[in-house]
């Protein structure tokens, strides 16, 4: 059985995700440019898009820490939204002259030709998931800093602390009550109040976590 031909759009449009602002182009199925390079302000593209864009368009953008949220304003608007894997796209990266305009046309034409490196757009649930996940692990990270950092200042000054945690409440004046200078004293203080505040953090995310494994998506795949 032939494997099924991919649909021929009109135009294959590439954008240059930035900071604040989008560089457009884009080609026919000739490789013919269609669309000259144009330079829009971020808050100016989705009135743009929706006004420019049709479902007889292909339009590809490479993976950046905003490109998310960008296919899902595009992806409605076009007949086709594809992330490229950025690292992969050695057209681009070897350029010996690289500009917005090189950009998007170059990323047009491998579009055009089929040639894009794509990667998984992750649906809105999943997102959400993997920021809180590494929400948490900063949080634990902070968290395991400023233990290590306390328990630093007790052997160099060879102190035993309390039994069990030594950093909870109930052993505030237990590190008030320690021979240290003032400066370190600061130190101390400023330490464990940081750590107070970020203790409740860990188990408000946590908390946050046991909710979504007991709710869908989620609920089915953690009862496995």
């Amino acid at each position: 059985m032939n494997a099924q031909a991919p649909p021929v759009f009109e135009r294959y449009l590439a954008v240059d995700l930035h900071k604040d602002y989008v560089v457009v182009g884009g080609v026919d199925g000739r490789q013919q440019v269609v669309r000259p390079p144009r330079r829009l302000t971020l808050d100016a593209w989705p009135a743009w898009a929706r006004k420019n864009l049709s479902q007889a368009d292909a339009l590809v953008v490479e993976a950046t820490t905003n490109a998310w949220d960008f296919y899902d304003v595009v992806a409605p608007l076009v007949g086709r939204a594809v992330v490229a894997n950025a690292g992969k796209v050695k057209l681009i990266a070897a350029a010996q002259v690289k500009t917005d305009k090189i950009d998007v046309h170059a990323l047009a034409r491998l579009l055009a030709a089929g040639f894009i490196p794509e990667v998984w757009v992750p649906p809105v649930p999943v997102r959400e998931l993997r920021s809180l996940l590494a929400h948490r692990r900063q949080l634990i990270k902070n968290r395991t800093m400023l233990q290590n950092r306390l328990h630093s200042v007790l052997h160099r000054h060879h102190l035993v602390p309390p039994d069990g945690d030594p950093f909870l409440p109930a052993h505030q004046s237990w590190w008030d009550s320690l021979p240290v200078s003032p400066t370190e004293r600061l130190h101390l203080r400023h330490d464990l109040a940081s750590l107070a505040h970020l203790s409740p953090q860990v188990a408000e995310v946590e908390a946050e976590l046991e909710r979504l494994s007991t709710s869908e998506p989620w609920a089915d795949a953690a009862s496995y």
